[in-house]
């Protein structure tokens, strides 16, 4: 039956965003909270690269359109997926621009990215020719593919 004013998601899969209490949140077919999404825009975050970002205990993670949490909440900040990365932060603070219409995560002690597997890198160089070079925190060297995936580790 009909029972809620707005609801994100057009097709049931596993879960469905919709608003409940006046607040976004994915439930299962048996309408239990498996997940808050993050709210962007003034409403749930989009799904890219088969990915969105979750808010639990104030904390982002990403989870699938079927409400399985992918990437474990525990980044303070995390953009959307780009080329296979998002860029993560740990630490810091929502800062806004002048006059509040828009805001960025400034400060934090880590930053970095990470890709759909969850492995974290420090750096990474452009992506030229569907490839890119990253490093983790413990030094090691790898190429990935245009989709974040690691190829082969470097020397």
């Amino acid at each position: 039956d009909a029972k809620y004013t707005h609801v994100y998601t057009d097709t049931l899969y596993s879960m469905a965003i919709v608003l409940k209490n006046f607040e976004w949140v994915g439930i299962d077919k048996n309408e239990n909270v498996i997940l808050k999404p993050f709210i962007f825009d003034n409403g749930p975050d989009y799904l890219q690269e088969g990915l969105f970002r979750f808010v639990e205990n104030n904390k982002i993670g990403f989870a699938d359109i079927d409400g399985q949490k992918i990437i474990k909440a525990k980044y303070d900040f995390a953009t959307p997926f780009d080329n296979g990365l998002s860029e993560y932060t740990l630490g810091g603070q929502r800062e806004y621009e002048k006059g509040g219409e828009h805001w960025s995560w400034t400060g934090g002690y880590e930053s970095g990215y990470i890709n759909h597997d969850g492995q974290e890198f420090i750096k990474v160089t452009d992506l030229k020719n569907n490839r890119r070079e990253a490093w983790t925190k413990d030094k090691k060297h790898f190429l990935l593919n245009h989709k974040g995936q690691i190829i082969k580790q470097l020397k």
